[in-house]
C-alpha cells in the first residue's frame, strides 16, 4: 500500500510542470495525501474561501523534496478541491492585496550543465476562481 501510495504521488508530481499562467482542475482523488507524508499546513483563507496550503514530503530530499498542494473547501462536498502546484525546494505564503488571490515566493532547485545545483525563486500568483466548487480551477501565474 505504502509502495502504491508513493509511486501514484511521484508519478503525479514528475508530470506536473509550470510555465505561463494556467488552468489547474481539483484532484480526484484527496486521499493521495496520506497523513503521514504531511510536512506543515498553513492556512490561506481568502474571503468566502477556506484555503490551506498543505506540503507534502517525499521524493528526492536533494532537489525539489517538497510537493505543494492548494486544499480549498468544497461545502457541497463537505469535502476539500484539492489542486496540485507543484515540485519545490520551499516556499512562503505571503501578503496578497488583491482580493481572490493567493500570492506564495517558491525556490526550485535546478541543475545547470556543469551539473552544480542551484535556487530559482519565483512568485506564484494563485486566482482562486472557482476552487471551491465542483470540479473547480484555480488559475496560476509565475512571476520570475
Amino acid at each position: 500500500m505504502k509502495k502504491t501510495l508513493l509511486a501514484t504521488i511521484a508519478l503525479l508530481i514528475s508530470t506536473t510542470a509550470l510555465a505561463g499562467p494556467h488552468i489547474i482542475e481539483a484532484e480526484k482523488d484527496s486521499s493521495l495525501l496520506s497523513i503521514a507524508y504531511v510536512e506543515k499546513v498553513e492556512i490561506a483563507e481568502k474571503g468566502e474561501k477556506h484555503a490551506k496550503l498543505i506540503s507534502v514530503t517525499g521524493g528526492d530530499p536533494v532537489m525539489n523534496a517538497v510537493s505543494l498542494y492548494l486544499a480549498v473547501y468544497n461545502a457541497d462536498l463537505a469535502d476539500y478541491n484539492l489542486y496540485r502546484l507543484g515540485m519545490l525546494a520551499d516556499y512562503k505564503l505571503l501578503q496578497s492585496k488583491k482580493k481572490g488571490f493567493l500570492k506564495i515566493a517558491i525556490t526550485r532547485d535546478t541543475v545547470d550543465s556543469n551539473d552544480r545545483n542551484f535556487h530559482v525563486k519565483s512568485t506564484l500568483f494563485v486566482d482562486l476562481m472557482n476552487s471551491n466548487q465542483d470540479l473547480g480551477q484555480i488559475k496560476i501565474e509565475e512571476i520570475k
